[in-house]
């Protein structure tokens, strides 16, 4: 028994299938000279009619016997006819959503449950997710790991610099009462399970992993979806190093086991580099690309913290053409201002144009050393300038996040505050004072990786919509 995927005929004698049962795929071919009721002329008609009638998506159940054809291609044949076991009875829709498709026209996108009759594209990316996650957890697993859930709703969502989705908490009079809860608390989708995972470290839970949902609110592009699924890594006593040679660890697992996938160009682009990163050091690239004297510029970087200014940076820079002319072109629709620009979008700018020139390559590259002020959550040097954390890019696209954890308190409540005077964007970090308090129990040095599988299965099946990649786009 099975399911249709496929069919044609060859004439009235002769028809052919596709069915698939449990992910395999089995060529069915009834021929009339081969089966068992010819003998009976008047029967020719009904064989055509019968087979003829059967649809792609119907579920039947065949009496068969394996045969080996003139090409010595091993098929089925039916011994009798088809047994109906569920009939589809809606059409399907003959449609190949391509990936620009998918993203100009989400009528389209609605017919992907129906697609999953037709297309076995986004059947193969089902399939695949659960390949990539069951690599991901017998990796870990067996470098003794344990894998953790952590709460989806929050009184206040962080971990990440993103805008959350809102609901409001609904409950009886009596638990208000003993619980002291008010009827229209916010709660909030989580937009990244850090802290969450954080605290689990600091209860003991030395090497730990979530493979879970998040949910940001802050559109849709062709990598970008409200809810979309991550892998965060924690393990303590972990230094930067330790952490991208895990990450190299991964990837390369993903490669050779999507090697055919990938394609031989993708694979060799990694396997090249004997399987480990490429490195671009941001300030260090700053410093190149802008030229200005590497001291001059850790200098003024240190001075914007100080001062939670970005006017040191901009005096540095004015004199740039090649900072004028990149910033006035990233910014022109956006009527950002040098005048009234904060540090955190400046560097945010400057950085995000040091990926686009330097992170590009088909082999896996890496973006060490951000400024601290723009990685709240990460250890940083003793100046404060620069922090411990890496970004994973292939083609351009960002595929890990890494850092060594703050595991000050102190300092963690102020880069919090610190983020809450950023006027100008709206995905700055919350404050969540539960966490630092957290903290003061004792969290040990650690580091954490974020990996986006979705990306991931993007890469993997060479598509460009992260639509592609989900069950129902």
């Amino acid at each position: 028994m099975g399911q249709l995927t496929a069919k044609r005929d060859s004439g009235k004698k002769a028809h052919f299938f596709k069915v698939k049962q449990y992910n395999d795929e089995y060529d069915l071919v009834a021929h009339w000279s081969r089966f068992p009721l010819n003998s009976d002329p008047n029967l020719l008609t009904d064989f055509h009619t019968k087979f003829n009638s059967l649809k792609i998506g119907d579920h039947v159940l065949f009496k068969v016997e394996k045969s080996v054809n003139m090409k010595g291609i091993t098929c089925l044949r039916p011994l009798e006819f088809a047994k109906m076991l569920s009939p589809r009875l809606i059409d399907v829709a003959d449609v190949l959503v391509s990936d620009d498709k998918a993203m100009n026209n989400k009528v389209l996108l609605s017919l992907n449950e129906k697609e999953m009759y037709r297309h076995r594209e986004l059947i193969d990316s089902v399939l695949l997710r659960s390949k990539l996650n069951k690599l991901i957890r017998n990796f870990l697993d067996n470098e003794g790991f344990i894998e953790v859930e952590t709460p989806i709703l929050n009184l206040k969502s962080g971990g990440a610099n993103a805008t959350p989705f809102t609901t409001k908490l609904k409950t009886d009079i009596n638990k208000q009462k003993q619980e002291k809860i008010n009827d229209n608390d916010e709660l909030q989708l989580r937009i990244a399970p850090e802290l969450w995972l954080k605290r689990l470290v600091v209860a003991g839970y030395d090497s730990i992993y979530e493979l879970g949902k998040n949910f940001r609110n802050e559109g849709v592009d062709m990598t970008h979806n409200p809810e979309f699924t991550s892998l965060e890594i924690y393990k303590k006593y972990y230094d930067l190093e330790q952490m991208i040679s895990l990450g190299e660890r991964i990837l390369k697992e993903i490669y050779i086991l999507f090697e055919k996938e990938l394609g031989e160009t993708k694979f060799n682009a990694f396997k090249k580099e004997n399987f480990k990163f490429k490195r671009v050091d941001c300030i260090k690239q700053m410093s190149i690309d802008y030229e200005v004297v590497l001291d001059k510029l850790i200098s003024s970087l240190k001075l914007c913290s100080d001062t939670d200014s970005s006017a040191p940076l901009l005096k540095l820079l004015q004199n740039s053409p090649f900072f004028i002319k990149k910033f006035s072109e990233n910014n022109k629709k956006s009527k950002m201002y040098l005048e009234n620009i904060s540090i955190q979008t400046l560097l945010k700018t400057i950085i995000d144009q040091i990926e686009i020139d330097h992170c590009n390559s088909l082999s896996p590259t890496i973006l060490t050393s951000h400024p601290g002020l723009i990685s709240p959550l990460a250890k940083q040097d003793g100046e404060g300038v620069q922090s411990f954390r890496y970004e994973l890019f292939i083609e351009g696209v960002e595929y890990m996040n890494a850092y060594e954890e703050q595991n000050d308190p102190d300092i963690q409540r102020d880069q919090f505050l610190k983020q809450q005077k950023v006027k100008d964007d709206e995905e700055t970090m919350s404050l969540d004072s539960n966490y630092v308090k957290t903290m003061k129990y004792g969290l040990g040095p650690t580091a954490g990786l974020g990996v986006g599988i979705d990306r991931l299965l993007m890469m993997i099946s060479s598509k460009k919509n992260i639509a592609s990649v989900l069950s129902f786009g």
